[in-house]
């Protein structure tokens, strides 16, 4: 959208009170380091109430692309959310 990231984070700031309590919120990123042996991660958090419920690295290894990181991230991490006994209580994820 053209926006600087510290715009972006602004925005997200004001519409993060905007997501219901109870709504589950997952946060994936992947990465790849060029600088030391190309390897491929993801990472990822869950929240709900405001409080941490989860988190996880994966480690892809040397294949795997940045896009492959956060796609598999956010795969595994909705479908973990979804097996908490607290997603019960979302009416989102």
């Amino acid at each position: 959208m053209g926006r600087k990231r510290a715009q972006a984070a602004e925005d997200f700031l004001k519409f993060l009170p905007s997501i219901p309590k109870g709504d589950m919120q997952v946060f994936s990123d992947g990465s790849k380091k060029e600088d030391t042996d190309g390897a491929t991660s993801a990472r990822s958090v869950t929240f709900q109430y405001s409080l941490q419920i989860d988190r996880q690295i994966r480690s892809l290894g040397l294949n795997a692309e940045v896009f492959d990181a956060e796609a598999i991230a956010a795969l595994y991490r909705a479908r973990a959310a979804l097996n908490l006994p607290s997603s019960q209580l979302a009416t989102d994820l």
